[in-house]
């Protein structure tokens, strides 16, 4: 079935990841050592696939905020997490030069290219850009690409990494909780106060 193929795909794909793991941890230095410090970790998808994936949600780092929306609060100093699903997105590579020139720290995450070759700490993976992975005859191009996937996955692996940096400083990173649980809403709205006076 297709459905079994796609999904090896995926596997396979994610079981590659593994050779990201230097660079993940880098950037998650990079990241934990901003908070502690007082700066702001920011990400952007211009898809806002990530941003939506990673922000404000349950098990989420309160410290990894949207991009969308604050960019007057972005800082010299700040870090800011770039995910692209294509490596010579010609918004991307706009706003990556401006963020650069503004002072900020960029992680990119994205395939191989342009874009990555940006970065002060690149996070990419192999692989052709928004290509499916399905074929159907009858069916002129290819459906169902995994790139999505593989960018969500890396950025979790950054949060988990940047969680563990600063529990190695003494430090507690604040995790939201789901607000559909019991007090859900309260825990939250309280996790949001933790972050706002520690910031992180």
């Amino acid at each position: 079935m297709l459905s079994e193929m796609y999904i090896k795909n995926i596997v396979q794909k994610l079981e590659g990841l593994s050779s990201a793991s230097d660079a993940i941890k880098s950037a998650a230095e990079l990241c934990g050592s901003a908070a502690l410090n007082g700066s702001n970790i920011f990400i952007h998808d211009k898809t806002g696939i990530i941003d939506n994936e990673v922000t404000e949600r349950a098990s989420g780092l309160a410290l990894i905020q949207k991009l969308s929306g604050y960019h007057e609060a972005v800082k010299a100093g700040d870090v800011i997490i770039l995910s692209s699903l294509f490596s010579g997105d010609a918004d991307d590579l706009t706003l990556a030069e401006t963020l650069k020139n503004n002072g900020t720290k960029l992680i990119i995450i994205s395939p191989k290219g342009s874009l990555a070759d940006m970065a002060d700490i690149a996070i990419v993976y192999s692989g052709e850009d928004g290509n499916g992975v399905v074929e159907i005859a009858g069916l002129e191009k290819s459906i169902c690409p995994v790139n999505g996937i593989i960018n969500a996955a890396l950025a979790w692996s950054l949060a988990a990494e940047i969680a563990v940096y600063i529990m190695n400083a003494d430090k507690v990173p604040t995790v939201f909780c789901g607000r559909y649980l019991k007090d859900g809403v309260e825990k939250y709205q309280k996790a949001q106060r933790d972050f706002t006076a520690k910031g992180y």
